[in-house]
């Protein structure tokens, strides 16, 4: 075969493959989200959407449905260049009530995903399905700031940010006002590590929470109290035994996935 008659193929190609992901692109995202139900089973699969518009390359639902969750005017913009590269990537707004989140986020087709520059204000009463704490019932909001997250089989590798708690509370029996918590997390050891400090609220805190890349976890911490509080210093006595500080220290293992992660 000569030359000219490779070249001019390989354009071809080229070219139909380019107008292939451009229709696509360009399709009716309402029309791709009903094929897509249907291919997965329907109901088997765990996002829904309601009032689809755009296409799949820009568009937006009324409502979303993941795993549970809902989320209202959800956006998303797709990122063309990255697809030549192998990697669907998309930048995405959504909105819960009294609260928003708006982001990047991406798939490789060789494996792995990602988010980047992720901001989210999270009130806890309104995203209960993505956090699950046994008896205890979380309050406040969460204020999340995370540069960079990615992800293999589902299970966060790396990350790096920050995730503050404001108003934090738990409610067991009664309702504990533990003030403002913030852990700050980087890369470390083929996992990740998050250090927890408090902003001098009722609960004094401070701790190192490691993740692996198999959804364990190891915490090592110690937790007080500031001011005249005995419901919090009952809690913290049933924890363990209270140090001279008037401290427990607290040292934790075990799976994500027992937290539904």
């Amino acid at each position: 075969m000569s030359p000219t008659i490779k070249s001019t193929l390989k354009y071809g190609f080229f070219g139909i493959a380019t107008y292939l992901v451009f229709l696509v692109a360009t399709a009716p995202a309402g029309l791709a989200y009903g094929y897509w139900k249907t291919l997965f089973g329907g109901g088997a699969v765990p996002v829904t959407f309601d009032d689809v518009r755009g296409s799949v390359w820009s568009g937006q639902a009324t409502k979303a449905t993941i795993n549970g969750q809902q989320l209202s005017a959800l956006t998303w913009d797709a990122n063309f260049l990255t697809l030549l590269l192998g990697i669907v990537e998309m930048n995405f707004e959504f909105k819960v009530a009294d609260g928003y989140g708006k982001g990047t986020m991406g798939y490789s087709i060789f494996g792995g995903a990602y988010l980047n520059d992720v901001e989210a204000w999270l009130p806890l009463s309104e995203v209960e399905n993505i956090i699950n704490v046994a008896a205890f019932k979380p309050g406040g909001a969460l204020d999340v700031k995370m540069s960079t997250v990615k992800l293999d089989n589902n299970t966060v590798v790396s990350a790096r940010g920050d995730v503050a708690w404001h108003g934090a509370e738990l409610t067991l029996l009664k309702k504990l006002a533990l003030g403002d918590l913030d852990v700050a997390f980087e890369p470390h050891e083929g996992g990740v590590k998050g250090v927890l400090s408090d902003q001098g609220g009722p609960l004094s805190a401070e701790g190192v929470l490691q993740l692996g890349p198999d959804k364990s976890y190891e915490f090592e911490g110690a937790f007080g109290i500031r001011g005249n509080n005995p419901d919090l210093q009952n809690t913290l006595r049933s924890m363990g035994r209270l140090d001279r500080d008037g401290k427990v220290k607290v040292s934790l293992k075990g799976s994500l996935e027992q937290f539904g992660w």
